[in-house]
């Protein structure tokens, strides 16, 4: 089977595009077959949600398709190798599969956030970038059901990780220390510093949403900060500097 359309080829606009922007929509990169592959997969692996923390979620799986040999397959391709190489400038390796879908009409998707979460186990001067994939088709005028996400170069989320997030996770152990934390001030901490009105408003101004096809994807680093709406089931695949 052929992970990737041996159609798809990649410009010197889709690297300058990624470079500047921190994101890049690569159309049509994946073959049919490998998207069929992969939502039989994610249907099969899925789960229903298990704490407070993830409520919004119809279904979800962390660690999806881990140890797939298909996923291998791509991950070893020679062409997908390359692509990655050119756009990131990196040497990567696969840490971790996701995937979720949102209840429908329930959900708004996710806030404002950053990558730091997902890429909690790297030092936070690591590269990261995920890519994403969705399952079902996204038109954004008719059920939206994609994402949201800012041009790096017009604000990053390079910030947050800096000065943030340390100051979050400190302020986090000292309340635990000093008594403890309730999950509203958990969430609160986790979730609000990008969506404070002010810095939410000029996120959303700058905001970009794309339609997604089948065999589409995007690729973005973790200092992108983005809004998922996945109302259908999707693939993100994270990957990190290998040093």
């Amino acid at each position: 089977m052929d992970t990737m359309n041996p159609n798809f080829t990649l410009t010197e606009k889709h690297i300058k595009d990624y470079q500047r922007q921190g994101f890049v929509l690569l159309k049509k990169v994946f073959s049919d077959e490998m998207i069929k592959y992969l939502h039989e997969r994610v249907n099969e692996q899925m789960e229903a949600p298990t704490d407070r923390y993830q409520k919004g979620f119809d279904k979800l799986r962390y660690d999806l398709c881990n140890g797939d040999e298909k996923v291998f397959e791509l991950i070893g391709n020679e062409r997908f190798k390359k692509m990655m190489l050119d756009l990131t400038q990196q040497n990567l390796f696969f840490t971790q599969g996701v995937g979720f879908t949102l209840k429908r009409e329930v959900s708004t998707g996710f806030t404002w956030h950053i990558e730091s979460q997902s890429f909690g186990f790297n030092r936070a001067e690591d590269y990261a970038t995920t890519l994403w994939a969705p399952l079902h088709p996204v038109d954004v005028k008719k059920q939206r059901g994609g994402m949201r996400y800012v041009p790096r170069d017009i604000i990053s989320g390079e910030f947050m990780y800096e000065y943030i997030d340390p100051a979050v996770f400190k302020c986090m152990e000292e309340k635990i220390a000093s008594g403890g934390i309730s999950f509203e001030d958990y969430v609160a901490l986790r979730d609000e510093p990008l969506n404070s009105p002010g810095i939410a408003r000029l996120l959303e101004y700058y905001a970009v949403e794309d339609d997604f096809e089948l065999g589409d994807a995007l690729l973005f680093d973790k200092y992108v900060c983005q809004w998922p709406f996945i109302l259908t089931h999707l693939w993100p695949i994270k990957l990190t500097h290998l040093s």
